[in-house]
């Protein structure tokens, strides 16, 4: 018998210490503390309370880190746990030697010892504080950057990963070597010789490249930036874009060295849209998620709504699938208040989309006609058929670009209207509560785009690349029907046009959590 057992865990936290854990916490909990592993992988869907579970699981150790991707997520964790310390980048603290700038801008380095730098910064104060906090709360970029860079917060004794699914890419954007188009441009770098690391002293001439022209082009343009920065003076307005430039230099030359000491014949080459250069491993392997990761802290917990199976984590993380303790919570939702309904009119693929995509746009009109005063969420995933669907024509329809996307989220959630939201890129990370979305409709499969580089070498690549191919899809298509319920009194419909949906679901059901199966009507 589980109940009550962690309550004195509960007792830290001054907004939850007199009220009782939700249905399957403790559960959480309990593995958490029980399993010896020390990679644990809790599914836990909206409702599940994944910040109370973590901030109690924590509290049974002498410290621990919390996790998260944004900084608007440490904002709404904070206001739930005052006890928690949170630290963020330098760009968000007034530098205290100069108001109009941040931080991150200010002249303290080796060129410039500010004197309030030790005992008055506003940053170093906060760092200073959180240090000694037993609980931390971080965001992913700023924690890789400092466990990797000074080290100050590594060590902790667990670690709590929000949206423990994201953590590959997170990582992977730490790791990968990226030379953005403009610095290319206007250092004049060089495209590498050959293209592919198969080809013959490809991955030699690679670590030349890197090593030889474009560390020395980087090294010249951080000394050019640095004597401007000691030329301009603290009061110069320039000061602020050059110390931009010099942050942004500064990671390339932290890159390169990652990429020489690292690359070998499963790195990928590509040159960007606009011209810039980019270098990744098609997997990472075990020795840089070790490094940049795991060897930051003792044990680690990865919480999100969906996960892949171990295979297919193991693969991305570089570990054995043996490595993860494996939970999956049950939801506290009912499954009437979340129907996933089947209303598969269509078979959208690469070659069939011209003669397909009509049945979608014609469904699409229909249940939209269908509820006239219900606001409701559409998931294009590509910007092609988000225009085919704008061209119904119909006023409750809006949408957004790349450039707009929060000012019409924010639009459409506080309008009384009942709009209805057509989108290729609100799959995650969206709060749609109570009216906010009554009905969520997807209209095609989110396969990852086989024209793209990486995609194309892990599914061709491995014998492993089409189950996380069919994974990576089933796991945008959950989160993507999650979005409108977002609390146990709460309801939202979603319905699924695609025929590659179905057989996707049909096909490789332990691809998808036990809560989402059991939500499917035919």
């Amino acid at each position: 018998m589980i109940a009550g057992t962690y309550d004195h865990l509960k007792a830290n936290f001054a907004k939850f210490k007199n009220s009782p854990y939700r249905e399957y916490q403790e559960e959480s909990v309990d593995f958490i503390l029980q399993s010896k592993k020390k990679i644990v992988v809790i599914t836990a869907p909206t409702g599940s309370g994944k910040s109370l579970i973590s901030m109690c699981a924590g509290a049974n150790y002498s410290g621990f880190t919390y996790l998260v991707s944004s900084k608007a997520l440490q904002g709404q964790i904070q206001n739930d746990f005052l006890e928690v310390a949170v630290m963020k980048g330098r760009s968000n603290y007034e530098c205290g030697y100069n108001h109009n700038m941040n931080c991150d801008e200010c002249m303290h380095g080796s060129l410039f010892q500010c004197e309030l730098y030790k005992d008055n910064c506003p940053y170093e104060i906060q760092k200073r504080k959180v240090l000694g906090s037993k609980y931390r709360l971080l965001n992913y970029s700023y924690y890789l950057s400092e466990c990797n860079y000074v080290g100050k917060f590594s060590g902790s004794p667990i670690v709590f990963a929000d949206e423990g699914d994201l953590l590959e890419n997170l990582l992977a954007d730490f790791i990968n070597l990226s030379i953005s188009p403009r610095i290319v441009k206007k250092l004049q770098i060089p495209k590498p010789k050959f293209i592919t690391a198969e080809a013959k002293n490809g991955i030699e001439s690679w670590i030349l490249w890197a090593d030889k022209t474009v560390r020395n082009k980087i090294n010249n343009y951080i000394q050019r930036l640095n004597n401007q920065i000691t030329d301009a003076g603290d009061e110069d307005s320039d000061v602020k874009a050059i110390k931009r430039e010099l942050k942004q230099a500064e990671s390339v030359k932290y890159r390169l060295d990652i990429f020489v000491a690292n690359v070998d014949k499963d790195w990928l080459f590509e040159e960007t849209y606009k011209g810039g250069y980019e270098f990744k491993p098609t997997w990472i392997p075990e020795k840089l998620s070790e490094y940049f990761f795991f060897r930051h802290a003792r044990k680690h917990v990865l919480l999100s709504a969906t996960f892949p199976p171990p295979s297919i984590m193991g693969k991305l993380l570089g570990r054995m699938p043996g490595d993860f303790d494996y939970y999956e919570s049950p939801s506290t939702f009912s499954i009437k208040n979340r129907p996933v309904k089947i209303d598969a009119v269509a078979n959208l693929t690469y070659k069939t989309f011209d003669v397909e995509a009509p049945k979608t746009i014609k469904a699409v009109k229909r249940l939209v006609d269908e509820r006239p005063d219900r606001k409701g969420l559409i998931h294009t995933i590509s910007y092609k058929l988000t225009e085919m669907i704008m061209s119904i024509g119909n006023p409750r329809l809006v949408t957004h670009n790349t450039s707009n996307r929060e000012e019409v989220l924010n639009m459409f959630k506080n309008s009384e209207l009942p709009l209805v939201l057509v989108s290729p890129s609100m799959e995650r990370g969206v709060d749609l509560k109570d009216d906010e979305a009554r009905f969520i409709i997807f209209c095609k499969a989110p396969f990852l785009s086989l024209a793209d580089k990486l995609t194309k070498s892990r599914v061709y690549g491995s014998n492993i690349g089409s189950l996380w191919y069919r994974s990576a899809c089933a796991q945008v298509i959950v989160q993507g029907c999650g979005r409108g319920v977002r609390h146990k009194n709460d309801f939202c419909e979603s319905i699924i046009l695609d025929k590659q949906i179905v057989k996707l679901m049909a096909d490789n059901r332990s691809l998808f959590p036990t809560y989402f199966l059991s939500a499917i009507e035919i």
